[in-house]
């Protein structure tokens, strides 16, 4: 929708658009927009910053947010400043563009952002089906001790607690692992996945916790661990009995009390008093 008092701009850029074969409707006013966007939804909004009528150009971009969280918001106007540049992208206006109006940048800016919408959709679709994949509802069996594994997935799902799961190989444990994540509360959170077996001890901490600028060869960089990247997420580590007693008992720190640093820290990285190291 291209919504501004000056027929003329009006007018042009809604014909610019449209010869880009989108279809375009116009307001000439921020209240014709807010009453048009109550009737209907549109993905982009060009509105123009200085508007008579009650309403100007952020006080319609808030409204309209208000009735339409995910549509794409441009201020336009001939009179760019700073300040009312910085209050537009506060507000949640996606871009700031200068009168007079370009249309092959009007046309880079629409298609960028529908490419971006186009991957969010897409990014939400994955999500769901990776939910769908993931709940335990889709694990089949018939297994009456499997039944009560199911009830547990159920009962943890929403929990913080660290969660053991030991099975021989092959048994499906990452697959009861991303259940509980994908049942929960944060199944719209990172999950990350770690196969213990598939590096050597150096590399595994390295992974899960990060290194330090030079804490081995090759350590250009400092680097975060996926337990940090997880965020509000889970990590699932798998085969962790193929390593020694020290990784283990740092290992099963992280997990009991949260405490883990990066590899090359000089501070205290945690060690498990219990007997973890011996499982």
């Amino acid at each position: 929708m291209v919504v501004d008092d000056e027929e003329v701009m009006r007018e042009s850029l809604a014909a610019w658009l449209r010869e880009d074969g989108y279809p375009v409707d116009t307001a000439m006013s921020g209240k014709e927009a807010i009453g048009k966007s109550r009737l209907m939804e549109y993905a982009i909004y060009f509105i123009d910053l200085k508007m008579p009528g009650g309403y100007d150009g952020i006080e319609t971009m808030m409204e309209i947010r208000r009735i339409q969280t995910d549509a794409s918001i441009i201020i336009v106007t001939a009179y760019a400043t700073v300040d009312t540049a910085i209050t537009a992208m506060k507000e949640g206006a996606q871009e700031y563009i200068v009168k007079p109006c370009n249309p092959e940048e009007i046309s880079l800016l629409v298609n960028r952002i529908i490419k971006v919408k186009n991957l969010q959709r897409e990014n939400s679709i994955l999500r769901k089906k990776l939910t769908k994949q993931y709940s335990f509802c889709d694990i089949i069996s018939k297994n009456p001790k499997m039944g009560e594994i199911f009830a547990l997935v159920k009962e943890v799902a929403s929990l913080r607690s660290t969660v053991l799961i030991q099975g021989e190989s092959g048994t499906g444990k990452e697959l009861i692992a991303r259940a509980i994540h994908f049942s929960g509360d944060r199944a719209s959170k990172p999950f990350i996945g770690v196969s213990c077996a598939a590096l050597t001890e150096s590399l595994l901490e390295s992974e899960l916790f990060g290194h330090e600028k030079g804490s081995f060869t090759g350590a250009t960089d400092r680097r975060k661990g996926s337990s940090k990247l997880r965020k509000e997420g889970r990590s699932s580590s798998t085969r962790s009995e193929t390593y020694r007693r020290r990784f283990r008992s740092i290992c099963c720190a992280s997990c009991r009390r949260g405490i883990s640093s990066a590899l090359g820290n000089r501070r205290d990285r945690g060690r498990c008093t219990g007997n973890c190291g011996d499982q």
